[in-house]
C-alpha cells in the first residue's frame, strides 16, 4: 500500500493552467515535485497509490 500526500499549484481558483503537484510518500518520505511538462508522469505515479491525502483536496486538489 502507497499512502500519498499532494498539493497542487496553479493560477486561481477556476485554473487553467497547473504550474506544479509536490507529493511525498507517506511511508518512504520520498518527495517528489512535478512540473506543468511532467502531469503525464504525475497521473502515472499518482494511479498507483492507494490513499491520498492532502489539505482541501475534495473540494480543490481533485478536481483540478
Amino acid at each position: 500500500m502507497r499512502r500519498v500526500s499532494l498539493d497542487v499549484e496553479c493560477n486561481g481558483f477556476s485554473p487553467s493552467r497547473i504550474w506544479c503537484v509536490g507529493v511525498q510518500d507517506l511511508d518512504t518520505g520520498e518527495e517528489k515535485l512535478f512540473k506543468e511538462e511532467d502531469m503525464f508522469t504525475f497521473k502515472k505515479y499518482i494511479r498507483d497509490a492507494e490513499e491520498i491525502i492532502g489539505h482541501n483536496i475534495i473540494q480543490f486538489d481533485l478536481y483540478v
